[in-house]
């Protein structure tokens, strides 16, 4: 694979996390609005939280996640490592944040944005791009 292949890849599944994340507010459902607004009542543990509690988790994981996009685009050993932590660390959030309403779109984005991810770290670990990532191998070796 090509350093422009994977390139490819990283850029294309944080689009497809992008787009996964906004087509909702983008192209709003009836049935996600009733189905929001019926989980809202079910568990309305945000609403009591201040802004800044929340900003102590959303920022510094943005950061982190596009910290890690930068380094894989640029075969930093840091950024391979980044991403596998966050992936790693993004686990146990899914098992504690509680029911999610999306609309079939949205969740085909989503989807294919973690299937991208698993693909993106099997290349960084166990493909030939992988020796990319130590920073001793001349660009023109690695096809």
């Amino acid at each position: 694979m090509s350093d422009t292949n994977f390139r490819f890849i990283v850029v294309c599944v944080a689009l497809l996390a992008i787009v996964g994340g906004v087509i909702d507010l983008i192209m709003p459902s009836e049935v996600v609005k009733m189905g929001t607004s019926y989980m809202d009542t079910l568990q309305p543990e945000l609403e009591g939280v201040p802004l800044w509690q929340l900003l102590l988790v959303v920022l510094p994981s943005t950061i982190v996640t596009i910290a890690s996009f930068i380094g894989l685009l640029l075969f930093k050993r840091w950024g391979r490592t980044l991403y596998l932590i966050g992936f790693v660390l993004s686990i146990p959030i899914y098992c504690y944040s509680g029911v999610l309403v999306v609309g079939p779109l949205a969740q085909v984005f989503m989807d294919f944005s973690a299937y991208g991810s698993g693909f993106i770290l099997a290349l960084c670990y166990f493909s030939p791009i992988s020796v990319r990532f130590s920073g001793k191998v001349d660009t023109d070796s690695v096809e």
